[in-house]
């Protein structure tokens, strides 16, 4: 029994806070020093990245189905970002959802042109941090001629 707690107590886990009270309490730099490239260097910087839909992505509307019905899912993935924080879903600049927890996606209802979507996440603090625009096209599909025509030859 004994043998097991010191051996853990000469690992030195019990107490991480004493390991290394400069690493511990950045108030202990010198303050003439210049420190925030080491700070960001120690921490995981945010991030955001769209991951639906795919960049140079082609989808088509069908004329088969109500405008309505259909969608496109525009997705994020975020990593390092704190408590209360969101994140912001755009199509051609215009907001189409804000989400404040995973899954960070949306339903955009498809429009016939070249688009942009992008995400932008903002912490508690209001810092912000935004995706690299990702590009697709929506093109409109045509009726099959048959179906215009009546259906037969």
């Amino acid at each position: 029994g004994s043998s097991a707690g010191a051996g853990r107590a000469g690992l030195g886990v019990a107490d991480p806070a004493v390991a290394d009270p400069a690493v511990a309490d950045p108030a202990v730099a010198d303050p003439a020093v210049d420190d925030t490239a080491a700070a960001t260097s120690q921490t995981f910087a945010p991030s955001v990245t769209i991951t639906s839909p795919a960049p140079g992505a082609t989808f088509a509307r069908s004329p088969q189905l109500p405008g309505p019905m259909q969608r496109l899912e525009i997705a994020a993935e975020a990593a390092g970002l704190g408590a209360g924080a969101r994140v912001t879903l755009y199509v051609d600049d215009r907001v189409i959802a804000i989400v404040d927890r995973p899954p960070y996606r949306a339903l955009w209802r498809l429009a016939v042109g070249e688009h942009v979507v992008r995400a932008v996440s903002t912490d508690a603090g209001g810092g912000r941090v935004a995706s690299e625009p990702v590009a697709f096209t929506v093109l409109e599909r045509e009726p099959q001629a048959a179906a215009l025509a009546g259906g037969g030859p």
